[in-house]
């Protein structure tokens, strides 16, 4: 049993965006899976987590993960992450998970547009009864970067298809959309919305100013960001933190650009969590 209080910082924190009537809705109506599994795994077998035609699957990952997908900052953009305090245990021990949605829910559970809201509810219900896990939100003031559409406008398009990616990638982030690296330290956005950007940003900014959506861009979008994990860290001196040009230059080819501004970065405090019961 593990008490006190653990700080995540939310990386790639934006505008919080309303969630809609209809997703609302949907949350408050389903509030927790009808059946669920609970294993510890000690293979070495490779683990995945997302949601199935009828419920929610994760095979041999951590807990903190899964908290990680059911707790994401508002504005929908969370990738990559890293939770700060935890304790050793939720980093380290795995799990298997299986949990099914009843034959009332299925039918909204298979909505595409009904099911990120669906998930991430579920699975708070399933860890405040299995875990007897209680968080709450903070806002801190931090410098950040406004993510803001450029003179001439952005250079990508709104996606048409309902496919993830080109080559069929089916794992979405928590608040939609897929990243797959290219060649020559490219990634390319499938059904992305600008918070997913946004958040990408930040965690390639490496531990630098937080990113936040500022585009006023709603849709989801494909494109290709030409940045790599090895390029743009070439601060001032006092600046080491921040990101040197070749951020500027990648966001700038998708007629956006970054502001400097002072903002409020969202925090979210582990307040108690507990081993689940196995079953």
């Amino acid at each position: 049993m593990i008490k006190g209080l653990y700080t995540i910082c939310l990386l790639g924190c934006g505008v919080a965006v309303a969630q809609s009537a209809a997703d609302a809705k949907a949350a408050a109506k389903t509030v927790a899976f009808e059946l669920i599994s609970i294993r510890q795994d000690t293979t070495e077998r490779e683990g995945t987590l997302g949601a199935t035609a009828d419920g929610f699957r994760m095979t041999n990952m951590t807990l903190s993960r899964l908290i990680l997908t059911a707790y994401i900052p508002n504005d929908g953009g969370a990738v990559f992450w890293e939770p700060v305090g935890f304790p050793d245990w939720l980093r380290k021990e795995r799990y298997d998970i299986e949990a099914k949605v009843s034959e009332a829910d299925l039918a909204e559970w298979q909505k595409p547009a009904r099911r990120q809201a669906m998930v991430r509810s579920m699975l708070q219900a399933l860890l405040a009864d299995r875990c007897h896990l209680a968080v709450h939100r903070e806002l801190k003031d931090a410098p950040v970067y406004y993510l803001t559409v450029g003179k001439g406008g952005p250079k990508f398009k709104e996606s048409k298809s309902d496919q993830l990616s080109p080559n069929g990638t089916q794992f979405p982030y928590p608040g939609g959309g897929t990243v797959e690296l290219g060649a020559d330290h490219e990634q390319h956005f499938s059904q992305a919305p600008m918070t997913l950007l946004a958040s990408y940003l930040t965690n390639m900014n490496l531990g630098g100013r937080p990113v936040q959506d500022r585009t006023g861009l709603t849709g989801r979008y494909d494109f290709v960001l030409q940045w790599g994990w090895t390029g743009g860290m070439t601060a001032a001196p006092g600046e080491a933190s921040d990101p040197g040009p070749t951020l500027f230059s990648a966001t700038g080819a998708l007629g956006l650009k970054l502001v400097p501004a002072n903002g409020q970065v969202e925090t979210l405090v582990l307040d108690y969590v507990e081993r689940p019961t196995e079953n």
